[in-house]
């Protein structure tokens, strides 16, 4: 015969007690994850940096001529990263968080044998997002740095942006739209696309004091949907000219 015998009053109420005590911890986790989880949201909507490096050679410095890429540390939440630049070539995207004053640097060590951060180029990358830092050494071998945003919002698709990165201006032409570029200037042309890939007319001609020379004239293929970006710099086989590449923008 079963007993029907109920738990004495006391002995209820240690019995909840001790389960209100074994549920605290798992509360107590259970909140601080969330709170975790919740910081890294918002760290995570907050604005940032997505930085990428084009490297140009300067042709008229003569120990840049030979340098295959550049090879630098930045500085981002407190750790050291390094990211190599390959002439010509986009590197990859890196997410930057620091500091608007981007700072790419050497290490070296004295003769203490301590590590010594050396800065070779400080860059002022404005507002958060996504941009483009175009790298090249002056007369003096010296390393210099314009950025260049391209976010969707400032680089639409369906765009051709033109970069003078040069000391001559330029008239530039793009699916029979002309623009006057000046020297270490920039403008953008918006194409037409009717299909999902066009060929798109585009000539560029520059000025050496006032004479001008033909740079380029062919079209550029283009899908629908894309962007493209076209640097001017100085052609390293004749200094006094210039040459340019063409990059797709993702």
């Amino acid at each position: 015969m079963k007993s029907n015998r109920i738990m004495p009053k006391h002995t209820l109420i240690l019995y909840l007690l001790g389960a209100l005590l074994l549920c605290l911890p798992l509360t107590t986790t259970a909140q601080t994850a969330d709170a975790q989880f919740e910081r890294q949201m918002q760290a995570q909507a907050e604005p940032m940096h997505f930085v990428s490096l084009l490297f140009l050679r300067n042709p008229t410095v003569k120990t840049s001529q030979y340098q295959p890429a550049i090879s630098l540390f930045y500085t981002s939440e407190e750790k050291d990263f390094r990211i190599n630049a390959y002439p010509g070539t986009i590197s990859r995207a890196i997410r930057y968080d620091g500091p608007n004053e981007f700072v790419l640097f050497d290490k070296q060590f004295n003769e203490e044998g301590e590590e010594v951060r050396i800065p070779k180029v400080r860059i002022d990358l404005g507002p958060p997002g996504l941009k483009m830092v175009v790298l090249t050494t002056n007369s003096e071998d010296k390393l210099l740095g314009k950025v260049i945003r391209t976010d969707e919002r400032s680089f639409p698709e369906n765009t051709v942006r033109i970069f003078n990165f040069c000391a001559q201006p330029v008239k530039a032409e793009v699916q029979n739209v002309a623009k006057d570029i000046p020297k270490m200037g920039l403008d953008d042309f918006q194409v037409k696309m009717d299909g999902p890939r066009a060929m798109v007319g585009f000539t560029v001609v520059a000025y050496d004091d006032g004479e001008g020379y033909l740079v380029a004239r062919k079209p550029i293929g283009m899908s629908n949907g894309s962007r493209k970006f076209i640097v001017l710099f100085p052609n390293p086989k004749k200094p006094d000219r210039l040459t340019y590449t063409n990059l797709s923008i993702n």
